[in-house]
């Protein structure tokens, strides 16, 4: 006897999952596992908001699979030991298992809990197969760079896999016995009687996911392109609120991206205009994933080595372990770093730019390494994805991107009134700035930790100098005419940029001359 074992991690959905697709296709018995392993709870980046979010999602998808015929088992212990156990019960009974499972390249513990699963199954001559659940590269494939754009497109294009109509389910009514098997209904249990918290922003599971994306591009879409920057606005919906949803893959960017085309063409202009830089920022996320995959050091590592003298994890004291805390408890004493901080904490999510401005400032003006912003950042969100959080986080320090002429920090104040000019964002985090009206009167009641502009120009001056250090190098390795009055940018002058472009084209420039120049 045969049984395909489908194995969930970060893909907890039924439609456009190519692993379930294949695993059901041909009408074989399968069955549905997802281990909670300790390590995820040991971890220094643990989210708690993110653990509820994800075993309601667990929940979800456990009772969309029953109303298939089929059920979610959930493993407890460590992993690899586990589905080890699992296996080597089936093969007692005299059962061959096939194994389905996903690309994931977040963690290191994972990719090696990979490699131990793979050389098991495969030593004991079983059949193994790894999914894609989104726009990523599988080991056996070869990824043009040169066409990255093109080949994006087109895969988020392509047809989306089947959800299945019914399932011919394994009976495991008998592995309890030898196996530790737990209802995703009393995790979640757990969780609230260990008084851990959840976001009331969000809500998992994939039957959420797709009531969250309906309302956006029916309406809370309109005006996206500008709103997103807002974060009043973002709180109360103009943003699509489906990052959770896309980080534990309760929905695919395939689903979101073709029915954002399809509305888009049946839309105004000025909606279509928003939805299509909703899309964008799809595109950019599954780049940002190709970067972990290519790179995974990416998560710790400085990506320029002449950085190290300034951003490491040694351990923080004095003035810069206070600017830490007060940062992360939003105590800072610039209003617009600490609603952002304050809405962090309780909601689990802050937008984009405010996030931007919160590295810059954590990183510049209190001259803290990203390191600990990240960390700090993935023990909050509610849709922390290392790929995205730590590459940005390195973004905003300055340290990429070194051929470009400036790199960007962020000024709380000056965004106080471009960003939240009728103080509705303020006012709601920081009740002490209730009493002013104007963001003058908030800026002149606030009582700063720092000198914002000392701290900028002297920690932007060091930044500033590693970056032309970096630049000075990388223009002698590759061939790069740095610019000088006459010319405004740098230009290739040998020809190794332009035989290791051929390869890289995408990555490297991005890296050299700054996002979304490539």
């Amino acid at each position: 006897m045969k049984v395909n074992i489908v194995w969930f991690r970060r893909d907890l959905r039924l439609l456009d999952n190519e692993i379930v697709a294949k695993a059901c296709y041909n009408g074989q018995p399968t069955m549905f596992v997802f281990c909670i392993d300790p390590w995820f709870f040991n971890q220094k980046e643990i989210g708690w908001k993110r653990v509820h979010f994800l075993f309601e999602s667990l929940v979800d998808l456990d009772q969309s699979l029953r109303k298939l015929g089929s059920s979610l088992l959930i493993l407890e212990g460590n992993t690899v030991e586990s589905l080890q156990s699992l296996e080597t019960y089936l093969k007692s009974q005299n059962i061959e298992p096939s194994l389905f499972y996903n690309l994931d390249i977040q963690t290191e513990y994972g990719l090696e809990r990979d490699r131990n699963i793979r050389k098991f199954w495969q030593n004991n001559g079983w059949s193994i197969y790894e999914g894609k659940p989104s726009f990523l590269v599988r080991a056996d494939e070869k990824q043009d760079f040169t066409n990255w754009g093109k080949e994006y497109y087109n895969y988020q294009n392509t047809n989306t896999w089947d959800k299945p109509d019914a399932i011919n389910n394994f009976d495991t009514s008998n592995l309890s016995s030898t196996i530790k098997i737990t209802d995703p209904r009393v995790l979640l249990k757990r969780l609230n009687t260990a008084n851990k918290s959840k976001s009331e922003l969000f809500n998992g599971g994939e039957s959420e996911a797709h009531k969250v994306l309906e309302s956006f591009l029916e309406s809370r879409s309109i005006g996206y392109h500008w709103k997103l920057s807002r974060p009043w606005l973002s709180q109360i919906g103009a943003v699509s609120q489906l990052s959770p949803h896309i980080t534990f893959g309760t929905i695919s960017t395939r689903v979101v991206h073709q029915q954002s085309s399809q509305k888009r063409k049946l839309t105004d202009s000025k909606h279509a205009f928003s939805l299509k830089a909703f899309e964008e920022r799809l595109r950019w996320r599954e780049h940002f994933l190709g970067k972990l995959l290519k790179d995974p050091s990416i998560k710790w590592k400085n990506h320029y080595p002449e950085y190290n003298r300034v951003y490491d994890q040694s351990e923080l004291t004095g003035d810069k372990l206070k600017y830490l805390k007060r940062w992360e408890n939003g105590q800072t004493g610039f209003p617009m770093i600490d609603a952002s901080m304050r809405q962090l904490k309780s909601q689990g999510v802050m937008n984009f730019r405010m996030r931007a401005m919160n590295a810059t400032f954590l990183t510049i003006n209190c001259g803290v390494s990203w390191h600990f912003g990240a960390e700090y950042f993935m023990t909050q969100l509610v849709d922390g994805d290392i790929a995205i959080n730590h590459w940005q986080w390195q973004m905003q320090a300055g340290i990429t991107n070194p051929f470009s002429d400036t790199f960007r920090i962020y000024n709380p104040s000056t965004n106080i009134k471009e960003k939240d000019p009728e103080l509705h964002y303020i006012h709601f985090w920081c009740p002490e700035y209730r009493q002013c009206y104007t963001p003058a009167e908030v800026v002149a009641a606030s009582e700063p930790m720092l000198d914002f502009a000392t701290t900028r120009k002297e920690n932007g001056k060091v930044v500033s100098d590693l970056r032309q250090k970096v630049r000075a190098r990388l223009a002698v390795e590759y061939g790069i005419k740095l610019p000088t009055k006459k010319t405004k940018k740098p230009t290739v002058k040998s020809n190794k940029l332009k035989k290791t472009s051929k390869k890289l084209t995408y990555n490297l420039s991005e890296d050299l001359f700054g996002e979304g120049n490539s």
